[in-house]
């Protein structure tokens, strides 16, 4: 069973279009080295039949850490949040956007303060590290 399961782009091939799914089998938290480590499978599918023996497996762990930002996100509906510091790029041209977080610390903080909400976070992580 997948603990969270995250549809990705199909794969076009000369037969058809196969259907992919990330599914997420395993996580790990080293709060001491500020890392996550999630485990995760590809899965395949062709016209509702599972194919995936067909394809190379892929299991490579995803590293979540503070070495890359995430975006901030309101927590209802998950849209990302606007920096009340920007105003447009050539006023503020040093200033983002939308409001950015080391990614460990974010993830980690929702499932510590809005536990709630982890799932969805994290996916919305897992797509834009991918």
């Amino acid at each position: 069973m997948a603990l969270l399961t995250i549809p990705i782009s199909p794969l076009q091939l000369a037969y058809g279009e196969i259907q992919r799914e990330m599914q997420i089998i395993g996580i790990n938290i080293v709060d001491s080295s500020q890392q996550l480590f999630l485990t995760q499978k590809i899965v395949y599918s062709y016209n509702g039949e599972d194919v995936s023996v067909d394809f190379k497996p892929t299991t490579q762990p995803i590293e979540i850490n503070n070495s890359k930002n995430v975006y901030q996100r309101d927590l209802e509906p998950l849209e990302i949040l606007t920096n009340p510091d920007y105003i447009d790029a050539e006023t503020t041209p040093d200033v983002e956007q939308y409001l950015t977080a080391p990614a460990y610390d974010y993830v980690v903080g929702v499932l510590c303060e809005n536990p709630q909400y982890f799932w969805q976070i994290l996916r919305e992580c897992v797509l834009e590290l991918s």
